[in-house]
């Protein structure tokens, strides 16, 4: 009778694909974790009552409202102006349309006139 050989070979197929298994569920759950114990980015929520009170993590807005409220006067005051310059701009040029169709109905050129010494 022929002897088997008395070595086994084990396969270590099946314990590789354990091990990488738990090490794939193991990083899955430290994600998770992280992902839970991490501080969530705080959102501005406007309750009832509570503008111009100042709570823990929010800063206070009183200084943008007034600092937007001085924008919005600057804002109306520069657009009123720029309207005022705007028929100004209107009337000078009517003027000197006036003062130029004035002076080709005398028959002078404005090139005829003496030159100022």
């Amino acid at each position: 009778m022929a002897r088997r050989n008395s070595e086994v070979e084990l396969c270590f197929d099946s314990m590789t694909d354990l091990i990488t298994n738990l090490a794939g569920g193991l990083i899955l759950v430290v994600m998770l974790l992280l992902g839970l114990t991490r501080e969530a980015p705080k959102t501005l929520e406007t309750r009832p009552g509570s503008v111009g009170k100042q709570t823990t993590g929010e800063k206070p807005t009183n200084e943008l409202v007034r600092r937007l409220n001085h924008l919005q006067v600057d804002t109306i005051r520069v657009d009123a102006e720029i309207s005022a310059d705007e028929q100004l701009l209107r009337e000078l040029d009517r003027k000197a349309t006036e003062l130029l169709d004035s002076i080709k109905k005398s028959g002078k050129s404005p090139s005829d006139s003496p030159a100022k010494k």
